[in-house]
């Protein structure tokens, strides 16, 4: 879920005419995939019990930290982001990781998640803005890896053609580096990116 601030700032400089790195979409589909079912909304507090119900609702103005989350009308708090280290709303499943200002959004599920985070690099008296997407990937539970060409290329070790067509994809480690951690990436590559991160994360899972 990208920052309320994030959000704010970006709407400014596009209406003021300024330049924003547009990224390769997100689809509901991704969504949908990312989820742990299609009915169910939970939050997931820091004791690791889930708990379960049919509507989920965050108070008035909700961004960043907020001081609850709503299931069915029972409050659960969320002074600090690792009140609640997950949750799941109609559409989408979130995650915390420690350090974020923003939950990660999964949208693959299975031996390995993927998730998505947000960086927006802002410079107003130039009026621009670059943000890119972060992949972070869960291997062991609630073990998340930011990715690079070394996370991924050992988490991928253990199937052959997997890693062969992530070494096909990203053949070389610096390069690929520069598209996993840079903040300003041409859309293209952005979007090439999305749609291979995505094939890699399918093939492992034995989608």
């Amino acid at each position: 879920m990208r920052s309320y601030y994030a959000l704010v700032i970006t709407f400014f400089i596009v209406c003021c005419g300024g330049k924003v790195l547009a990224q390769g979409k997100i689809t509901s589909d991704d969504d949908h995939k990312g989820k742990e079912n299609d009915t169910e909304v939970f939050v997931i507090t820091s004791d690791s019990v889930k708990h379960s119900g049919t509507k989920l609702k965050f108070p008035p103005r909700y961004f960043r930290t907020s001081e609850f989350i709503a299931i069915d009308g029972v409050k659960y708090p969320r002074k600090k982001k690792q009140d609640i280290i997950a949750f799941q709303t109609e559409e989408t499943y979130y995650a915390y990781f420690a350090g974020l200002d923003d939950d990660m959004q999964r949208i693959r599920k299975g031996k390995m998640n993927l998730y998505v985070y947000y960086v927006t690099t802002t410079t107003i008296g130039h009026a621009t803005a670059d943000e890119a997407r972060r992949y972070v990937v869960e291997k062991d539970k609630n073990k998340f890896m930011v990715c690079r060409y070394e996370i991924l290329e050992k988490a991928f070790a253990d199937n052959s053609a997997v890693l062969q067509k992530f070494h096909e994809f990203f053949p070389d480690a610096k390069e690929a580096d520069k598209i996993f951690l840079k903040t300003s990436i041409p859309f293209k590559v952005e979007t090439e990116t999305l749609k291979n991160m995505l094939l890699l994360i399918e093939m492992y899972n034995g989608n």
